[in-house]
């Protein structure tokens, strides 16, 4: 599995966390349900790209979960502290 798949895999599990949400943000704002998306998939590749664990936390759903290539789970916090601790916040992204 490549780094890009890697990132793709963990971007839908992103967009699966955030969806429930984007119903009532188009609604206050009025933007169309797609440049909303591509708004947060911007968010999430910067966030990952600098390490901004910040931004990760204003977008990560309270009960965000991921599945790492390695098969491992990790709840909210774990990818936090994890992306925390990677010195490009990734390290959720490599096997091992």
């Amino acid at each position: 599995m490549t780094k890009h798949s890697k990132s793709f895999c963990s971007f839908s599990f992103l967009l699966l966390a955030l969806a429930c949400g984007l119903a009532n943000a188009a609604d206050s704002t009025g933007s169309s349900d797609e440049s909303i998306l591509r708004q947060l998939n911007d968010d999430y590749i910067h966030a990952f790209l600098k390490s901004d664990v910040a931004r990760y936390d204003a977008l990560l759903a309270p009960d965000f979960r991921c599945i790492a290539p390695n098969g491992i789970l990790l709840d909210r916090a774990s990818f936090l502290s994890q992306s925390r601790s990677s010195a490009r916040g990734n390290g959720i992204l490599q096997s091992g």
